[in-house]
Protein backbone atom coordinates (compact mmCIF):
# COMPACT_ATOMS: atom_id res chain seq x y z
CA UNK A 1 0.00 0.00 0.00
CA UNK A 2 1.27 3.47 -0.75
CA UNK A 3 0.14 6.62 1.07
CA UNK A 4 -0.27 10.04 -0.59
CA UNK A 5 3.21 11.13 0.55
CA UNK A 6 4.90 8.12 -1.06
CA UNK A 7 5.27 6.06 2.12
CA UNK A 8 4.76 2.39 1.36
CA UNK A 9 3.72 -0.27 3.85
CA UNK A 10 3.67 -4.04 3.43
CA UNK A 11 1.68 -5.81 6.11
CA UNK A 12 3.46 -9.03 7.07
CA UNK A 13 1.36 -9.98 10.09
CA UNK A 14 -1.68 -8.35 11.66
CA UNK A 15 -3.71 -5.49 10.20
CA UNK A 16 -2.86 -1.92 9.21
CA UNK A 17 -4.57 0.72 7.03
CA UNK A 18 -7.45 -1.71 6.48
CA UNK A 19 -5.27 -4.51 5.11
CA UNK A 20 -4.39 -7.84 6.74
CA UNK A 21 -1.08 -9.59 6.22
CA UNK A 22 -0.66 -13.20 5.08
CA UNK A 23 0.67 -14.51 8.43
CA UNK A 24 -2.16 -15.53 10.75
CA UNK A 25 -2.72 -17.57 13.88
CA UNK A 26 0.04 -16.04 16.02
CA UNK A 27 -1.02 -16.21 19.67
CA UNK A 28 0.32 -12.80 20.70
CA UNK A 29 -1.55 -10.91 17.92
CA UNK A 30 1.53 -9.03 16.66
CA UNK A 31 1.66 -6.46 13.87
CA UNK A 32 4.73 -6.71 11.62
CA UNK A 33 5.09 -4.00 9.00
CA UNK A 34 7.69 -3.33 6.34
CA UNK A 35 7.67 0.47 6.01
CA UNK A 36 9.53 2.63 3.50
CA UNK A 37 9.46 6.42 3.91
CA UNK A 38 10.76 8.56 1.03
CA UNK A 39 13.94 10.56 1.76
CA UNK A 40 13.20 13.94 3.32
CA UNK A 41 9.67 12.95 4.38
CA UNK A 42 8.23 12.55 7.87
CA UNK A 43 5.75 9.87 8.77
CA UNK A 44 3.84 9.16 11.95
CA UNK A 45 2.56 5.63 12.51
CA UNK A 46 0.42 5.14 15.62
CA UNK A 47 1.08 2.45 18.22
CA UNK A 48 -1.67 1.54 20.67
CA UNK A 49 -0.88 2.58 24.23
CA UNK A 50 -1.29 -1.06 25.27
CA UNK A 51 1.29 -2.20 22.71
CA UNK A 52 5.03 -2.12 22.23
CA UNK A 53 6.98 -1.27 19.09
CA UNK A 54 10.47 -1.52 17.75
CA UNK A 55 12.06 -0.36 14.53
CA UNK A 56 14.94 -1.86 12.62
CA UNK A 57 16.38 0.75 10.26
CA UNK A 58 18.04 -0.88 7.26
CA UNK A 59 19.13 2.31 5.51
CA UNK A 60 19.00 5.99 6.30
CA UNK A 61 17.90 7.08 9.75
CA UNK A 62 14.96 8.18 11.78
CA UNK A 63 13.75 9.58 15.05
CA UNK A 64 11.03 8.10 17.18
CA UNK A 65 8.91 10.24 19.49
CA UNK A 66 8.54 9.06 23.10
CA UNK A 67 10.92 6.18 22.44
CA UNK A 68 13.63 4.79 24.67
CA UNK A 69 17.23 5.04 23.51
CA UNK A 70 18.61 2.12 21.50
CA UNK A 71 20.40 -0.28 23.76
CA UNK A 72 21.97 -3.65 24.12
CA UNK A 73 19.76 -6.48 25.29
CA UNK A 74 20.50 -8.04 28.67
CA UNK A 75 21.34 -11.34 27.01
CA UNK A 76 23.99 -9.87 24.71
CA UNK A 77 25.65 -8.08 27.64
CA UNK A 78 26.08 -11.38 29.49
CA UNK A 79 28.43 -13.66 27.66
CA UNK A 80 29.66 -16.63 29.69
CA UNK A 81 32.23 -17.57 27.03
Amino acid sequence: MTDDDGTSVRVICGSFWGKTGPVEGVAADPRYLDVWVPPGKRKSLPVETSGHAFAYVFAGGGTFRDASEPGVSARSRWDPW
